[in-house]
């Protein structure tokens, strides 16, 4: 079976049980804590990804709300 993120191939049964292989598991489940364990030892950082509160940024219920 692969990943059905990026199509490598899964090894461990944790990973046949889910779909995803470690590190595009915490990128899906948004936990980069989870995808920097499981890239630790490699020498590929994981990068960290912002979250930036922009001012005027509607939410979609809203936006939804106003349809």
């Amino acid at each position: 079976m692969i990943c059905l993120i990026c199509g490598r191939k899964l090894s461990s049964p944790k990973s046949l049980e889910l779909g995803y292989g470690p590190v595009c598991y915490g990128k899906v489940s948004g936990s980069l804590k989870a995808a920097k364990k499981a890239k630790a030892g490699t020498s590929h950082p994981v990068p960290e990804v912002p979250c930036y509160d922009i001012p005027g940024q509607m939410e979609l219920k809203d936006y939804l709300a106003d349809l």
